[in-house]
């Protein structure tokens, strides 16, 4: 039995009309590809003295191909004296890279989707008939460390004096970005000088100066300060996140961390000892205090008291910037230019991800998913329908590389994508790994020279891992305290900018109200506990209560929040989603000028929605003044509003939310 694809059931058409005789016989051979790499083709060569094929309209009218009902399209035609050759794709992908497609670019916030996602919508935009598979869907794929740039003030410099020394020795790039990030969260943390002396002993004493340089045993992460890599092999390290830990306490050390022991009068040795190392005597940090004394002189000093610093990360984006189809023939033709799908496969690329498609559905795996996936078969050279297994050997990494099945077409049963494993008698190089384990090969490509003719090649791989996304960018932001309202304010507009002026389209205030938007046109169902296991609606298997179905999506009010409010990067970056009670902690206290959340977390009532107020002179585009509350609720809870996730105006349901016991909370510059 052949997989669907793969059979000699073909038939072409032109204008819609079947080629039937004297045409169709011109047709000498026609061979297959189908592939986990993007598009499968067919390439036919024809024989056509009598020009039949030109005389048909073939050249001038849309012609398809359907094998085994799958369709495909032609896309190219060369003609040589009277042999012709003729190109089939895949009809959807053909739509992906040459139909038509919008004039504006497509550009989606990264915060509000995941890269599958993204590439999900595109694809059923784009062929709305399709199905898609990714069981990684809404999985957020792990990030390079974090980079930090300097915003309305310059970020703390380790080196602002010269060059930075650990140990005696000029310290690398990496480091001194590592060392970057912890002098940002010295000042975000508003960190006591002694605590900032404590965690700098501590880093340079852990320190292996110029390590990564020499090698990187981290799995990608880069530059060394303050771990050791050598007593932690295969450690994933998360600057910022130890900085947190160290200075506020949570991960490890006594809570509070070391700001609450600087507060308490301890010195910088003894709160390295107590946070980092028990074990260790004060005087193994002391050590290096001249050093910290210098790097966090030339960093400014200590933070002030009436000074604050936020690291915000940028907004980013998924952008396509598509071919139009337009009557008009361009000028000068740019090579260069991309498409939807150059756009989608240069997203997937350093990820390993295969985007296939088979019969009417996309298929999108990583190829390190596929390597925990379950094998369809196991081959041997005895296998019915298999007439050789070929494989070779890369000496410079010593593993296999490729294996190459000759089979026939008609007896292989696996379809791309699918994995198969080898047994023994077929040469343990290929059936099991150094550990002994059985090796699992991914069909990458199914190749028919001729239909006609039954022989075919099948391509096998072993699955990769890929590389971790770009690091997010984030912006270092000084907040100064107004002596008035005793809060900490952004020293910068509503844009981010000083001085006047519309807001940009990646600015916090217009994407909360964006982020906002969109997800209060999803439709979403009220659903108690919905959007904590991740930011995004739950899907609920069971019945829930006021009689919404099961199997549907559904978000509570903080869930709702913390869903708009992250892919806004009005969020800390690393928080989980928020409850009502974290929500009494989260931004600033105190209304907004623009976006505030107003909070409620008693016995009386627990619940939160958000107010977005923007004036028509701020918006990008024009348009009336926006004054809406976003809010997830049911009829029944404490504030009695209609079942469901959306917009509404505020005005009518909270004319005055502080009487009603809710407390307001904004993010800084808002």
């Amino acid at each position: 039995m052949s997989i669907r694809g793969l059979g000699t059931s073909m038939t072409m058409q032109v204008g819609g009309k079947t080629l039937e005789g004297a045409i169709l016989e011109t047709i000498v051979a026609m061979g297959l590809t189908l592939t986990t790499q993007g598009s499968s083709t067919i390439s036919a060569t024809a024989k056509d003295p009598e020009k039949l094929l030109v005389k048909s309209g073939w050249f001038s009218s849309k012609a398809e191909a359907f094998l085994d009902g799958l369709p495909f399209v032609a896309c190219a035609f060369v003609k040589k004296v009277d042999e012709f050759t003729l190109e089939f794709e895949d009809r959807d992908f053909w739509k992906m890279k040459e139909g038509t497609h919008s004039r504006d670019p497509v550009r989606v916030l990264r915060g509000s989707k995941t890269l599958q996602e993204f590439v999900k919508e595109q694809t059923q935009r784009l062929c709305p008939h399709t199905d898609f598979v990714c069981p990684q869907l809404h999985e957020q794929q792990a990030r390079e460390p974090e980079k930090i740039e300097g915003g309305n003030k310059a970020a703390p410099s380790p080196g602002a004096g010269g060059a930075v020394k650990i140990k005696g020795k000029v310290a690398d790039a990496d480091q001194e970005n590592n060392l970057t990030i912890i002098l940002a969260v010295i000042h975000e943390k508003q960190a006591p000088k002694e605590a900032c002396l404590a965690i700098l002993e501590a880093g340079l004493a852990e320190t292996v100066a110029g390590f990564a340089s020499e090698r990187d045993p981290l799995e990608g992460s880069t530059g060394v300060f303050q771990i050791n890599p050598q007593a932690h092999p295969g450690l994933k390290v998360d600057t910022k996140q130890n900085a947190e830990e160290f200075l506020t306490g949570g991960g490890f050390g006594p809570p509070g961390g070391a700001n609450k022991l600087a507060r308490e009068g301890k010195k910088a040795g003894e709160i390295a000892k107590l946070v980092e190392e028990p074990q260790q005597e004060p005087s193994f940090f002391e050590a290096y205090r001249k050093e910290a004394e210098e790097i966090l002189k030339n960093a400014g000093g200590a933070p002030q008291g009436n000074i604050k610093t936020v690291l915000t990360p940028k907004p980013e984006f998924f952008e396509l910037n598509q071919k139009v189809n337009t009557q008009e023939e361009p000028e000068e033709e740019d090579e260069s230019e991309e498409n939807a799908l150059s756009g989608i496969e240069a997203y997937l690329k350093p990820g390993k991800w295969l985007l296939w498609k088979y019969g009417n559905t996309f298929f999108l795996y990583t190829e390190e998913y596929l390597a925990h996936s379950k094998s369809v078969v196991t081959l041997s050279e005895d296998t019915p329908g298999i007439i050789d297994i070929g494989w070779s050997l890369d000496h410079s990494k010593k593993k296999v590389s490729k294996v190459t099945v000759e089979c026939r077409a008609l007896l292989w049963e696996v379809p791309p994508g699918q994995l198969v494993s080898f047994e023994d008698s077929v040469g343990e190089e290929i059936s099991r790994d150094n550990d002994g384990k059985v090796r699992r090969w991914v069909v990458l490509n199914i190749e028919r020279k001729d239909i006609t003719d039954n022989a075919t090649t099948v391509e096998l791989i072993l699955p990769e891992q890929g590389k971790r996304e770009k690091a997010v960018t984030a912006k270092e932001e000084v907040i100064a305290l107004n002596g008035a309202t005793g809060h900490h304010e952004a020293q910068t507009n509503a844009s981010g900018t000083a001085g006047a002026g519309k807001l940009k389209r990646d600015s916090v205030i217009w994407q909360v109200y964006v982020q906002a938007k969109w997800i209060a046109e999803q439709g979403f169902f009220y659903w108690f506990g919905g959007g904590h296991a991740s930011f995004g609606p739950t899907v609920f298997q069971q019945a829930g209560p006021e009689g919404n179905p099961p199997k549907e999506e559904g978000l509570d009010c903080s869930g709702l929040l913390s869903w708009a409010l992250h892919s806004a990067h009005a969020w800390v970056e690393g928080e989980p989603p928020f409850d009502t009670q974290l929500f009494e902690k989260w931004g600033e206290p105190g209304e907004g000028k623009y976006i505030t959340v107003w909070v409620a977390d008693t016995v009386a009532q627990a619940h939160c929605f958000l107010w977005i107020q923007i004036p028509s002179v701020l918006r990008p585009e024009g348009g009336p003044d926006i004054d809406y509350a976003l809010e997830a609720s049911h009829s029944g809870a404490t504030v009695p509003v209609p079942r469901g996730v959306g917009l509404r105006p505020r005005t009518q349901y909270y004319p005055n939310p502080a009487a009603e016991g809710f407390k307001a909370r904004h993010w800084p510059g808002t």
